[in-house]
């Protein structure tokens, strides 16, 4: 691996701008779509969506979740703009993930689930600091610790509700094909390529 090599966050980039390309197609009248205005891509008074290209399991504790809830949370950002909060990742659930109960759980049990998931973080870390005194907090639990801070417990209340996880979205080609498919069927399939590249051109 050559030390200034950015292929992953250029291709996160890039799968960014493929997902606010498919949802551009969904625009009602009056919609406006921002890219990296608001968040990674806006949907004006209807959604705001996390875009993560990831290939590693989404756990409990994985940063993407924690990260995408702190950013949420912040005073620079303002929920009561939205009615929906979407984390669009590229990631599995892992295979013991509470996580995995949140689009189908109501929110009391979901705000139950970050409190568990925090305490069994606390506890870890417990039994580490027991046997090492300079462990040091996961920046996962601290995370944990902010989102769950009791100065923020209305706020995280109101946003709870609008929050959905997209796992195991699509990745790029395939996202591609799929806007072809939906989007492209009238254009000549030597041209699809073409149709396809001046659409993301445009956005970028």
């Amino acid at each position: 691996k050559i030390t200034n090599d950015a292929t992953a966050s250029v291709s996160g980039t890039v799968y960014q701008i493929c997902v606010a390309l498919e949802r551009s197609f969904m625009l009602e009248e009056g919609q406006n779509l921002w890219i990296e205005r608001f968040g990674d891509v806006t949907i004006s008074g209807q959604a705001q969506l996390e875009i993560k290209l990831y290939s590693d399991a989404l756990t409990d504790s994985h940063h993407n979740f924690w990260n995408t809830l702190k950013n949420w949370l912040l005073p620079s950002f303002d929920h009561t703009q939205y009615v929906d909060l979407i984390l669009f990742t590229t990631q599995s659930f892992g295979p013991s993930s509470k996580l995995q109960e949140w689009n189908d759980s109501a929110a009391n049990h979901r705000l139950d689930l970050l409190k568990s998931i925090k305490q069994e973080s606390e506890e870890r870390l417990l039994k580490i600091q027991k046997t090492s005194k300079d462990a040091k907090i996961p920046q996962s639990l601290l995370n944990q610790r902010f989102v769950l801070n009791d100065s923020r417990l209305q706020q995280l209340q109101e946003i709870i509700p609008k929050i959905s996880i997209s796992s195991k979205s699509p990745e790029i080609t395939k996202l591609c094909k799929k806007i072809l498919d939906i989007h492209g069927k009238l254009i000549l399939q030597a041209k699809k390529t073409d149709f396809l590249e001046g659409l993301l051109g445009y956005l970028m």
